[in-house]
């Protein structure tokens, strides 16, 4: 199993857990080994036992990017699209 909720998170699955998986390749930071400069990846993982837990983990973690938007219109579409990801994902 493998469900992506948006542009940063997914939740995928193994025999006894759901993890919330971040990725983030735009907000990595460069380091330079051994002269050469690449940019890092920004990742994260959780682990939970259930999807409800997992999804509720992705809730409070968008909510934070939802609290840096800039007008009450994109906060609105921000919380409508969580809505629909979690809508779809428990289909």
């Amino acid at each position: 199993m493998n469900v992506k909720l948006d542009k940063y998170f997914s939740i995928t699955k193994d025999e006894q857990n759901f993890f919330l998986n971040y990725r983030n390749e735009d907000d990595g930071r460069e380091y330079t080994r051994k002269g050469v400069t690449k940019k890092g990846v920004a990742s994260d993982v959780w682990y939970y036992p259930t999807i409800e837990l997992a999804l509720k983990s992705y809730i409070n973690k968008s909510l934070i990017k939802v609290g840096k938007s800039e007008s009450i219109d994109e906060l609105l579409e921000e919380l409508i699209q969580i809505e629909t990801t979690i809508k779809n994902v428990t289909k």
